[in-house]
């Protein structure tokens, strides 16, 4: 009920505020006013003097943010609730001119992002008036106060930038920033208690404002916030979030927090406004002296001040926390206390001191002593000791006194833990004794020994605490109670005795180590410890140790193996490298792994030899293992064995792999050039594997060798040549890749080279290096493949000055250069140039191939932009078409038309899609057409680049913006992909504010760069709106921003004549739908496919075929868009290939109007726009075992 009433106040509320319908930003939700309801302050900081109005003003005339509602809904709620204030809401400044002006006290500016003039169609001299009793409304000695865009208004009146303290200047942030406390003492700041705090919403930059003049309150902290935004524009880095100033007898306040809707139920946000309109009515003192003028004195007295009052605030909320009740307090408390860690001592210790009389408070919540406990271990200092040692076998709180004891430093802790070690009793003193070992307290080791003797599991718990301690004292101690000790309990000291002995040798006592070590080698040890002992006693016993480590690896006792392996890794002593590999062949094989992987953890390259001892003839998992070292022990003489490993077809195939991947990445002496040594003597077989691994290396130095392993009459070793330099090839080694472009014969080789060729060439940016060599070459003999490979290499490199060498040999004589010529060029030229050769070619070429090729290039340089006509492209279409001299050629033309993206390219398709042959190629190159008409084609560009395509996506919610103020002379372009009539430009700005162009000129270019003058020039006056343009014919239309204003230009959708056209089309009523399919008659129900039950179906019955058919007549004629498929649960039953055709009288079919495959259960297939009332879909493609299943068939249309 009450939230009921709420959101009823809400409506009432913003009905108040509602005047302009087509703007108005929508009242906060029920649940939005009760959140706002919740967090308004309870009551006034001050009582006000006598009963105070508040005029809040909510006129926009540049950008309405959505959250005004908002902030006046809390303004409401905060006067109501808490009796500061009552509220009256305004949407124009008609109020100016009226008696009831002057019985406000203050002013409310909420978001208003006003222009001048003040009042709507007013004189000079009332204007006049207007804006002087605003000023004198202040200046005589009442209140204004600033929301957010409050300083995104009035740009053109000096007086009134003077008086909210300066201009809104960009927001290069939109989204969670860091806010410091500059004042933080001062009494608009008491909310945040002290704490700098962090914020998500639109913060804006301000010019004219100035510390000179302004009291500023709060500041963005640059140290947590993102600064690699664009549009910074200060350079002092000083960007203020809030503050006050006097005019004249009156008082400002401003705040721009106040963008996002959440900002408004904020609860310290929400008491800083209210204290800032308290400020602005009178009612509540504070110095507003300017920021610069404030003495340094005086801000360590704020600073002093806010810590106080925010400690005791946050002592006396901590002491009531309840856990899962008022985690907000929780979340405070960490704040308070994290942002003082660093603070003087003198201000720790205070702090401490608050926190532990919290936790000593019998009075305050369990909760929140614990709470207190915890940032005690952060914050504690000495004088905190004796409420945290009363507490530490407290039942509830032992556990967080302890807690805050281990973690707080100095000797006044130690004695706490020490005296209460003594005096407690189980588990506490369990808990007790292992804090004094992790502190490592000597003192504490007799009380440890009385601990240790009282069980075991208390034995296991002292022992610990007394290796963590360590020396003679503690290791003398864990010697007596080991003596006598069996069982876990002899195990627990055998586990500490071993931390004292590894204290004591890296402390530098080894004898002591050592007298350790040896209590822990014998037989009654666990075998862990033992081991571990037997490493710890060997580690700097030189030649001794080397020994120790071999034997154990070539004996039975795994954990000692282990340990060996470990001194073969860490031993200072060289020799244990030498010492190990020489006996790897002697040791256990699982010991064997174990060593071969502590020498390559120690990379020492003494070890190679005996490495490759053991290469091969052992286990594949010590081979796999001895690989892996040769990876970093590995050099030359290491090569000749693994590659025998990596080119055995007999070897395992892991081991072959293993053994390619070390060569490739062996990295000792000599290794490449005993690749190529080897590779030169090796058989020809396994010099393919050589050069495989050469080109992993990407050996330059072996390139030689490469070269003349590429000429190779072997097959696999010239490919493998080949791929390798092409790993590796570079501009400079042109002469040598075209040479053997020239000398391979197999069409293979010549495509692999014809990629190095250019891959080589295009590491130059020169294009006469780029081209040079090829060029050279081609003057020369050679057979008539390779001529062909080298022009397609030339024709890739797209370099104009070699297009006469391609055109002249697109006629030559040799039919095998000629037709590799004409498709270069077809398939590769950039531009349309060689247009008039390649119809040349596709008329006259007696070669059946060459005419195809030519005919394909003739219609894809076609498409090209360029200066000929569309009227004219289609006209030579017409004559190729006329000329082919077969369905081939028809073809291929016919499919080269679906990249002449207008309107007449798509009405010369059209009749092809009834040609037989020709109708799938037809119908494929209209839909491309209409995809391209429809805006696919669209190429969009800004002024501020990145975000274009948000214009064009249908989503209200993205745009592009140029992200800064309108200045003049940002752009906006559309290159349609086509050039045509431009008749009409929408443009839409977004659903809420007003970032529509404050002028506007349009210019139309066939080239997009020849401009001319604009073609219509404009100022819209709204966020949406049509430009109509007069008859002009173009490919590109730039629209130029002409105006000036605070607000950015931004474009949420734009559509040039009405593309891209993204509406969706439902699909058709079946009600009066009959279907039928080739096999109707022999089972199988056509109508389950329309009867909306996803559980029946219409199927084949037996493996898809090319010819299958189903079909609908729709009852009546209807404009048809799409058909689609769904075969449920039978997903893999969607149609492989199909095509759609339509008729008007079931009888004379259209089509295909469509055609497509399914990929999935869902399958929709576009379909050309056509009038039709009977559609039928004819499967093309077959399947080995799924049916053609249609569980609903949906026609989407109109």
């Amino acid at each position: 009920m009450k939230n009921t009433l709420l959101f009823l106040s809400a409506c009432a509320f913003a009905l108040a505020l509602s005047t302009r319908a087509a703007t108005e930003p929508k009242p906060p939700s029920a649940d939005e006013v009760a959140r706002i309801e919740q967090a308004a302050p309870a009551r006034a900081t001050v009582q006000p003097k006598r009963a105070r109005r508040v005029l809040v003003v909510n006129q926009c005339e540049g950008f309405v943010h959505s959250s005004i509602p908002y902030a006046a809904q809390a303004f409401d709620i905060m006067g109501r609730k808490t009796g500061a204030f009552s509220v009256t809401a305004v949407n124009d400044l008609a109020i100016l001119e009226k008696p009831a002006f002057d019985t406000f006290d203050a002013i409310v500016m909420n978001n208003t992002t006003l222009r001048l003039p003040l009042l709507d169609g007013a004189d000079e001299a009332r204007e006049a008036r207007a804006q002087q009793r605003l000023l004198d409304f202040v200046r005589n000695g009442k209140g204004l106060v600033g929301v957010h865009a409050a300083t995104d208004c009035l740009y053109t009146w000096p007086a009134y930038g003077e008086l909210i303290g300066g201009y809104f200047d960009g927001h290069p942030w939109s989204e969670e920033v860091g806010v410091k406390l500059d004042d933080p003492g001062h009494p608009l700041l008491a909310a945040f208690k002290g704490l700098d705090f962090m914020v998500t919403d639109e913060i804006y930059a301000f010019r004219n404002d100035s510390r000179d003049s302004l009291r500023v309150l709060m500041s963005l902290d640059v140290t947590k916030t993102n600064m690699n935004k664009q549009n910074i524009k200060r350079k002092d880095k000083d960007f203020a979030v809030a503050w006050l100033h006097e005019y004249g007898k009156g008082r400002v306040f401003y705040f721009s927090l106040g963008h996002r809707h959440e900002i408004f139920w904020n609860p310290a946000v929400l008491q800083c406004y209210l204290d800032g309109i308290q400020y602005a009515l009178g009612d509540l003192p504070a110095d507003a002296t300017p920021s610069s003028r404030l003495t340094e004195g005086y801000l360590k007295q704020s600073r002093a001040a806010a810590f106080a009052a925010g400690m005791e605030r946050m002592l006396a909320e901590l002491a009531t926390y309840k856990l899962n009740t008022n985690d907000a307090v929780a979340k405070q408390v960490d704040a308070f206390v994290d942002e003082h860690l660093r603070d003087p001592q003198e201000r720790r210790e205070v702090l401490s001191q608050g926190l532990a009389r919290v936790a000593a408070n019998p009075q305050a919540t369990a909760d929140g002593r614990a709470l207190a406990c915890r940032k005690l271990s952060l914050a504690g200092t000495d004088n905190a000791v004796p409420a945290l040692a009363k507490l530490i076998d407290a039942p509830a709180l032992g556990n967080w006194s302890r807690y805050a004891l281990a973690r707080m430093p100095g000797k006044a802790a130690d004695d706490a833990l020490i005296t209460a070690l003594k005096r407690t009793r189980g588990a506490d003193r369990l808990a007790i004794a292992a804090l004094t070992g992790a502190r490592r307290l000597p003192v504490a080791l007799p009380a440890l020994a009385e601990v240790a003797a009282t069980g075991e599991n208390a034995a296991a718990v002292a022992a610990e605490a007394m290796g963590n301690i360590g020396g003679k004292e503690a290791a003398q101690a864990l010697s007596a109670l080991q003596a006598g000790a069996k069982g876990a309990a002899r195990a627990a000291f055998d586990r500490a005795l071993l931390a004292c002995a590894d204290r004591a040798r890296t402390d530098g006592s080894g004898q002591a180590a050592q007298e350790i070590y040896a209590r822990l080698l014998g037989a009654k040890t666990a075998g862990h410890v033992r081991a571990a002992a037997f490493y710890g006693s060997n580690l700097s016993a030189g030649s001794q140790g080397v020994e120790a480590a071999v034997e154990a690896l070539k004996g039975a006792d795994l954990e000692r193996a282990r340990a060996g392996a470990r001194l073969v890794r860490d031993m200072s002593d060289k020799a244990i490298v030498t010492a190990a590999a020489t006996a790897l062949p002697a040791m256990p094989e699982q010991n064997r792994i174990m060593a071969l992987g502590a020498l390559a953890g120690r990379g020492d390259r003494a070890a190679q030899g005996g490495v490759l001892a053991v290469l091969s003839g052992s286990s594949v998992e010590v081979s796999l293992a001895a690989l892996q070292a040769l990876e970093s022990l590995g050099g030359g003489q290491a090569v000749k064995a693994v590659m025998a490993m990596a080119s055995a077809p007999e070897a395992d195939r892991a081991l072959r792999k293993a053994a390619g991947k070390t060569l490739g990445v062996m990295s000792g002496p000599g290794v490449e050039k005993e690749i190529v040594s080897q590779m030169r003597a090796a058989d020809i077989q396994v010099q393919a594997t050589y050069a495989k691994v050469l080109g992993a290396r990407q050996a330059r130095g072996a390139l030689e060798v490469l070269f003349a392993a590429a000429r190779s009459a072997d097959a696999s070793l010239a490919e493998e040549s080949r791929k390798a330099i092409s790993l590796m090839v570079r501009a400079e080694d042109l002469s040598d890749v075209v040479a053997l472009l020239v000398d391979t014969g197999d069409a293979a080789g010549l495509r692999a080279m014809e990629r190095i060729v250019v891959k080589a060439a295009k590491t130059n940016a020169d294009q006469n290096v780029q081209t040079g060599t090829m060029l050279k070459a081609l003057r020369k003999e050679m057979p008539a493949s390779a001529r062909g490979a080298l022009l397609s290499a030339l024709a890739q490199m797209a370099v104009p000055a070699t297009l006469p060498e391609l055109l002249a040999a697109t006629k030559g004589d040799d039919v095998t250069v000629r037709r590799a010529a004409i498709q270069a060029v077809a398939e590769y030229w950039p531009t349309a140039e060689p247009l008039q050769a390649l119809r040349e070619a596709s008329r006259s070429d007696p070669d059946k191939a060459c005419r195809v090729a030519a005919l394909g290039g003739y219609a894809r340089l076609l498409a090209l932009p360029g200066k000929l006509p569309v009227k004219e492209k289609l006209s030579l279409y017409r004559e190729a078409l006329d000329l082919a001299k077969d369905t081939k050629e028809k073809r291929v033309l016919i499919e080269g038309l679906g990249a002449l993206i207008h309107p007449e390219a798509l009405a010369f398709v059209r009749p092809f899609m009834q040609e037989g042959a020709l109708s799938a190629d037809a119908c494929r190159a209209a839909l491309k057409i209409r995809e391209g008409l429809n805006g696919a084609a669209f190429v969009l560009t800004g002024s501020v680049r990145g975000a274009e395509r948000n214009a064009l996506d249908n989503d209200p919610k993205t745009r592009w913006t140029t992200g800064a103020p309108m200045r003049g002379g940002e752009w906006f372009m559309v290159d349609l992909g086509y050039e045509g009539e431009i008749r009409t430009i929408y443009l839409d700005a977004g659903p809420t504010g007003n970032d529509y162009p404050r002028g506007y000129e349009v210019y139309v270019s066939q080239d997009g760069e020849q401009w001319g003058a604009p073609v219509v020039q404009g100022d819209p006056k709204a966020r949406t709106f049509t430009i109509t343009l007069p008859p002009t014919t173009g490919r590109f239309v730039k629209i130029v921003q002409t105006g000036k204003d605070g607000l950015f230009w931004s474009i949420n959708e734009i559509r040039v004549n009405g593309a891209p056209d993204l509406k969706r089309y439902p699909p058709l009523d079946r009600s009066a739908w009959k279907a039928s399919a080739f096999n109707g008659a022999g089972g199988q129900r056509p109508e389950h496919a329309i009867d909306g039950d996803l559980t029946t179906r219409w199927g084949t019955g037996k493996a898809m075929k090319q010819g299958d058919w189903f079909a609908v007549d729709l009852g009546a004629p209807h404009t048809v868009h799409a058909v689609v498929m769904n075969a449920a649960k039978s997903g893999g039953d969607y149609p492989r290939e199909c095509q759609i055709f339509t008729s008007l009288d079931g009888v004379t079919w259209y089509g295909p109007v469509g055609l497509g495959k399914g990929e999935g259960a869902l399958t929709t297939i576009p379909v050309l726009p056509i009038q039709a009332r009977h559609v039928k879909i004819v499967q093309t493609g077959n399947a080995d075992y799924n049916w053609w299943s249609l569980y609903d068939l949906q026609i989407l249309g109109e």
